[in-house]
């Protein structure tokens, strides 16, 4: 032929919007009680593979090119919101409960695969065997509640707010569809997978071969829930508000560039102007929650009014990048330049805050209690690893440099934030209690984490203690084994890894208690950080083969630079 092409591709999008709202009032003279709910919930998957495959055949091209590639785009876009207003006014009882809840599950699971099997391509050009992949979500979840109970007798409000938003990218054991429930500490699958691989096949080529697998994941999840109650009356009064957000992201891919043999016979097994073996992989989760609640109470005698505010944010990042070349026994030559290379980046960004509002005010008791408490974990657990294995690389012109890398960057931001204020103001006794607590763990690599307990069996924080799993966390790797190499210019072995963990958490509490008798105002602040890297960088040359190393000059080297910037308070 004069040239061969073989593709596949497919583009897949899914763009929801989903909403429910409910008003409900009552007016009366003797007891008015309203019920106001809404809820709306979003269910969003993309599957299935894409793959192109040249298998058991010879192909030779006169005058162009050989190209196997396969790619997919998945994009998934969710709203869903959520809210409910209740009134309940009466000239004796005047209740009102509102209630919102938004909600969405929003799944890519596929895997991206470009393949040449058992095969021979000698071309006049050149060689790609390509697997590109895109995942994209984005979900923007929305709650509010609010309720107003009034009455000359007793009146109350309750409000309840709720946003969840549940985005994963591969394969993950988080979700139960079957029971509808989540585990907060979710595990991988069956590892989709992003590959592109030469398996037993020789190549003849005048152009460059390249073997790329690509993958580029994102999840941005941004949900709010707020809550507001107020109560008013001529006796007692009571107001109770809740505002919660939960969000759990994970991203989980296998990203793979392989030469698996070369065939049977003599001379290279596979020739080359130049090759080219390379994985690569950015994935990002940008998540911001924030829950908000108030509680207002005001009766002629009795007032107590309670606020809390709640967010929960969970991510992972746990890719496996892997450029390989092994069992190329007969040999890889090129005029030009040789490269093994595996690249990955990570990041996550999770920006949380809480804050609760609580203020009750009686002609005789009045009774404030606010809480938020606000908790991130963040996590990333990806391995990059370049390697030859078994091979020999030969390389014969004026650029004919050989290269084997491994590339890791990984990066969390935290902020997390949490505030209460409570205020109770009686014309006797007046009290006020507010709780503040901002939590954040941070992980880059594979760690076991040990407490210690008391007689109690009571957890003692302070001797938390974390170590390697495994003794070698995750693992950034450059390796050339039992591998022969003639190469014209130099050889270079190396593996690079640059992690960040920037962490901000702030906790914050005030209460006021005033009374004609007594007043009492208690508050309490807490900030937990907890940062740690782990990642174990290599380069190494082991073995030579039968034929030794030969080159221009020869580089290993293995460099780590990671940093961890914290501040609670």
């Amino acid at each position: 032929a004069g040239s061969l092409s073989v593709n596949a591709d497919n583009q897949s999008s899914v763009s929801s919007t989903v909403g429910a709202a409910s008003i409900a009032a009552a007016l009366g003279q003797g007891t008015a009680v309203t019920v106001a709910l809404a809820a709306s919930v979003a269910l969003n998957s993309i599957s299935g593979n894409v793959s192109a495959t040249v298998k058991d055949a010879q192909v030779t091209t006169r005058n162009g090119d050989i190209t196997i590639a396969a790619t997919r785009t998945g994009t998934i876009s969710t709203t869903a919101a959520a809210a409910s207003v209740a009134v309940g006014v009466s000239g004796d009882k005047g209740i009102g409960v509102s209630g919102a809840g938004a909600a969405a599950v929003n799944k890519i699971n596929s895997s991206t695969t470009a393949i040449g099997q058992n095969a021979a391509l000698n071309a006049a050009g050149a060689v790609t065997v390509s697997a590109g992949s895109t995942a994209t979500i984005k979900a923007d979840i929305i709650s509010a509640a609010a309720s107003v109970g009034a009455g000359s007798g007793s009146s109350g409000a309750g409000a309840l707010g709720i946003a969840i938003a549940y985005n994963e990218i591969g394969a993950w054991t988080a979700y139960d569809e079957a029971g509808n429930t989540l585990s907060q500490t979710p595990t991988l699958g069956n590892r989709a997978n992003v590959s592109a691989t030469l398996s037993n096949t020789p190549v003849s080529a005048t152009g460059a071969l390249a073997v790329t697998a690509t993958s580029r994941n994102t999840i941005t999840a941004n949900i709010v829930a707020i809550a507001a109650g107020a109560a008013l009356s001529g006796s007692n009064a009571g107001a109770v508000s809740v505002g919660g957000t939960f969000a759990m992201n994970n991203i989980g891919l296998a990203t793979g560039a392989l030469i698996d043999g070369d065939g049977t016979g003599t001379g290279p097994g596979i020739a080359a102007a130049s090759a080219t073996v390379s994985a690569s992989d950015a994935s990002t989760i940008t998540a911001k929650a924030l829950s908000a609640s108030l509680a207002l109470a005001a009766g002629a005698s009795n007032a107590v009014s309670v606020a809390v505010g709640g967010s929960v944010g969970l991510n992972s990042i746990a890719n496996d990048v892997s450029a390989t070349v092994k069992n190329v026994d007969r040999g890889l030559q090129t005029t030009g330049a040789i490269l093994v290379s595996a690249k990955s980046a990570g990041a996550i960004t999770a920006h949380a805050a809480s804050a609760a509002l609580s203020i009750a005010g009686g002609g005789s008791n009045a009774v404030a209690v606010s809480a938020a408490v606000t908790y991130a974990r963040n996590v990333i657990t990806t391995g990059t690893r370049a390697s030859v294995v078994d091979s020999a690389f030969v390389t014969t012109g004026g650029s004919g440099t050989i290269d084997v890398k491994a590339e890791s960057s990984a990066a969390i931001e935290a902020k997390i934030l949490a505030a209460a204020l409570a205020v109770g103001v009686g014309g006797s006794n007046g009290v006020g209690v507010g709780i503040g607590a901002a939590i954040a763990e941070n992980y880059i690599g594979s760690w076991d984490k040990t407490v210690e307990k008391d007689a109690a069996g009571k957890e003692k924080t302070e001797t938390t203690a974390y170590t390697l799993k495994g003794a070698g966390g995750t693992a950034v790797a450059a390796l050339v084994s039992n591998t022969g190499v003639s190469a014209s210019k130099a050889l270079s072995v190396t593996a690079t890894s640059a992690q960040t963990i920037t962490a901000q958490v702030v906790a914050a509490s005030a209460a006021i208690g005033g009374g004609g008798t007594a007043g009492v105002g208690a508050s309490a602040a807490g900030a937990v950080v907890s940062n740690a890297i782990a990642v174990a960088t290599s380069a190494t040359i082991s073995g030579s083969g039968t034929t030794g190393i030969n080159a221009g000059g020869v580089v290993v080297n293995a460099a780590d630079t990671s940093t961890i910037d914290a501040l609670a308070g």
